[in-house]
């Protein structure tokens, strides 16, 4: 099995390397790249059966990568994007109708093994270029929805009557206390609000990608940065550690496994 990895991170590379030594010892990495220009030329010059590639590089997208290669230069390769959840809305919206794999950062061992599992036993696949036209058509069937995306807004009930509407996309998480919600956002003091958890939480769950991970809290996953089942909790992007319930922390891995499916 010959393997190119094209990321930026040396320390992701390095991982990687170690994963793929210890689970496929028949693996081979056969070229790195870590910017868009050499990438071409690694694609354009070395066959390989798997291309492990992070979307953001150095001095582009890797999607300006695949617009550039060779024509047949990945066909009958197996490609395995690596991405940061709820950063690229509309890419993951299409990697996932175009049947490409795409993981997670941090990545996560048994994904990548899995990923890497099904790209090796792959029979009779279709066209990887026809692959990435399908991907590059969809991207910007995506785009042209969400350039400009009007924000959502939920509507927070204070004491005395009175409503505030916030960016469902500034949220955090929120916190229920008894007959209260606690909203916490990304630029502010928590707001309260006199309804309870539920209330929001059918809103949210149902309508947005928020997770319910405990009686207490509702995050919105796309300001989740890590979840750790051993310490039972969840890491979010501004610092902030939140501890999850067995159910919840089963809920929360059901909801990626949906979204990443």
């Amino acid at each position: 099995m010959r393997v190119i990895l094209i990321e930026d991170n040396p320390q992701v590379r390095e991982m990687l390397k170690s994963l793929l030594v210890r689970h496929f010892p028949e693996a081979v990495v056969v070229g790195e790249s870590e910017s868009v220009a050499d990438g071409i030329e690694l694609i354009n010059n070395v066959d390989a059966d798997i291309c492990i590639l992070d979307i953001e590089l150095r001095d582009g997208s890797v999607f300006e990568l695949l617009e550039k290669v060779d024509h047949d230069a990945l066909d009958g390769t197996s490609l395995i994007f690596l991405t940061a959840f709820g950063t690229y809305d509309y890419v993951i919206r299409a990697m996932r109708k175009s049947a490409v794999d795409f993981l997670l950062k941090p990545v996560n061992p048994v994904e990548l093994t899995a990923a890497i599992t099904r790209a090796s036993e792959e029979i009779n696949r279709r066209s990887q270029r026809k692959r990435i036209d399908d991907l590059k058509s969809l991207l910007k069937s995506e785009l042209s929805v969400v350039v400009h995306p009007k924000p959502e807004r939920l509507p927070v009930f204070l004491a005395k009557g009175a409503v505030r509407y916030i960016g469902v996309d500034e949220i955090l998480y929120l916190e229920g206390d008894n007959n209260v919600t606690r909203v916490f956002t990304v630029e502010e003091k928590p707001i309260v609000s006199v309804k309870n958890l539920g209330f929001y939480g059918e809103i949210l769950t149902d309508q947005y990608a928020f997770v319910s991970i405990s009686k207490r809290h509702l995050v919105n996953s796309r300001y989740i940065y890590r979840y750790d089942p051993v310490d039972s909790s969840v890491d979010l992007t501004d610092g902030s550690k939140i501890l999850t319930s067995r159910r919840g922390g089963r809920q929360l891995l059901d909801f990626f496994r949906d979204v990443f499916r």
